[in-house]
């Protein structure tokens, strides 16, 4: 039962990882050496793939397989909201200074400016 979901998991793990990073399925099978016919297969999850496959894969992603297996979990890591780490006080700058402070942290997506 175990072996199922976590093949199940693998499975789908690949095909998003492909889909996000633009790749198809045959550029996939490509870069592993193997048929396109084959890459599908493991996708679909008719098809097992073996540890060294498993690896070429996490290292065209840039990832451990260890992340690779965990990929469902960074994702959600990846996307939960901001926490304010740092506040700036700005108070001892001239106004110039403040405004280009204010215009540069504004561009910075993901970062809320308050004044008070």
């Amino acid at each position: 039962m175990y072996y199922i979901k976590i093949k199940k998991r693998i499975n789908q793990t690949l095909r998003e990882l492909r889909k996000l990073h633009g790749y198809t399925q045959l550029d996939l099978a490509i870069e592993l050496d193997i048929d396109n016919s084959t890459y599908a297969k493991i996708e679909r999850g008719s098809s097992d793939i073996n540890l060294s496959k498993l690896e070429h894969i996490a290292n065209f992603y840039k990832m451990s397989v260890i992340e690779l297996l965990a990929y469902p979990n960074m994702v959600k890591e990846a996307y939960e909201p901001l926490k304010p780490k740092a506040f700036i006080t700005i108070e001892i700058y001239s106004d110039n200074q403040k405004k280009t402070v204010m215009d540069v942290l504004d561009k910075i997506e993901g970062i809320n400016v308050k004044l008070k």
